[in-house]
């Protein structure tokens, strides 16, 4: 009688913590990305452009100007 009882008891209690195992699995497909850069670098370009040329028309009209010496 307690072989039987023991026996029981074992089973219960394998198939109590074979009810508490859990595990999780999570599966995650591939996802493409794209990227344009080159719509960035023509703007950054096309700015660098208008103002470098801003940059050399106040270049050439600080040199175009007369310098003036204050003598003390």
């Amino acid at each position: 009688m307690i072989k039987h009882v023991f026996i029981f008891t074992a089973a219960a209690l394998l198939l109590i913590t074979a009810g508490c195992r859990t595990e999780h699995r999570i599966e995650v497909a591939p996802m493409e990305v794209n990227l344009n850069v080159n719509v960035n670098v023509k703007v950054d370009k096309a700015l660098d452009d208008f103002f470098g040329d801003l940059d050399n028309m106040e270049a050439k009209q600080d040199s175009a100007s007369p310098t003036t010496k204050i003598t003390e």
